[in-house]
């Protein structure tokens, strides 16, 4: 990863959630939403400009959102 190129993707199965990083060279765009199973709930940001230098930051802050949307129900079924 010499070129700092790539793309990391979170997603949740049941399509609650879901994040995608995508660099070039070092920069890049987060893309992220948060969806209640209801439909029509939706926090969506696009286009968040950010660079290798935020990923720590932006992973600590996504585990944030994860603590704060937990799963209800049993996470099993």
């Amino acid at each position: 990863m010499k070129d700092l190129d790539g793309e990391a993707t979170l997603s949740h199965m049941d399509d609650e959630l879901g994040c995608t990083i995508r660099l070039h060279r070092g920069t890049g765009e987060l893309n992220a939403f948060v969806r209640e199973h209801v439909p029509g709930v939706e926090l969506r940001v696009e286009g968040v400009r950010t660079d290798q230098s935020y990923l720590k930051e932006t992973a600590m802050q996504l585990d944030a959102l994860v603590s704060d949307f937990p799963i209800k129900g049993d996470a099993l079924c």
